[in-house]
């Protein structure tokens, strides 16, 4: 019973680790990059130089501070702001 406790525990920690392993791309494969980081504006510009069009913020804005990670975050707490991408041929 251990044993196949511990084959079954080891299987799966294996599947996590590479299912957390393909989500990572490189930088030369990324379709598009937004930092969300201008803080003003009503657009957030696409960053990869992919030629995507930039992100069109429909009602969120800006927060600064302890819970952004960078000077200026995009702030989505009122639960129906979104970013929204035109559509595009390499997405």
């Amino acid at each position: 019973m251990i044993a196949r406790n511990f084959i079954w525990l080891t299987a799966l920690y294996f599947w996590i680790n590479f299912q957390i392993l393909c989500g990572v791309v490189k930088e030369s494969e990324l379709l598009a990059r937004w930092s969300f980081d201008e803080g003003n504006g009503t657009k957030s510009i696409e960053k990869s130089g992919s030629g995507v069009n930039d992100a069109i913020l429909e009602g969120a804005g800006w927060s600064s501070g302890i819970n952004a990670m960078s000077q200026f975050a995009l702030d989505l707490s009122d639960g129906i702001s979104f970013a929204r991408v035109p559509s595009h041929p390499n997405l």
